[in-house]
């Protein structure tokens, strides 16, 4: 094997194969939790090719918002119902990930099945 041939894995991207095999380990929460941490969610999306669970993440928080403003009473304050909404988005976030994630995975291993069947 030639030194040209070693994969550096600092510096040539994941294939959509070791991206599909990445996912199949995300089955915790422990992902889910992360995407509270501020720009991880677009790592993740970049790490594991996928951007399911971020638009997951994104549609949870606004139809959060979206609700708690619908279900508001006329007079509210706003700033209570703001940081209602922000709060509500906050819980969601982990639950809206976690299906993303699950989606993301079972795609993975399909595709991860059709590729061995195809060799």
């Amino acid at each position: 094997m030639a030194a040209s041939d070693v994969r550096n894995p600092r510096t040539s991207p994941l294939t959509k194969e070791e991206a599909w095999q990445g996912r199949q380990e995300d089955y915790g929460w422990g992902r889910a939790f992360a995407h509270l941490i501020p720009l991880y969610g677009i790592h993740y999306a970049f790490k594991r090719k996928t951007i399911t669970p971020f638009v997951f993440q994104i549609l949870g928080s606004i139809f959060v918002s979206l609700f708690v403003y619908a279900a508001a009473v006329p007079n509210a304050n706003e700033k209570t119902l703001e940081s209602q909404a922000n709060m509500l988005s906050f819980l969601i976030t982990p639950l809206c990930v976690k299906l993303g994630i699950k989606k993301a995975r079972r795609f993975g291993a399909d595709q991860l099945k059709l590729s061995s069947l195809e060799v």
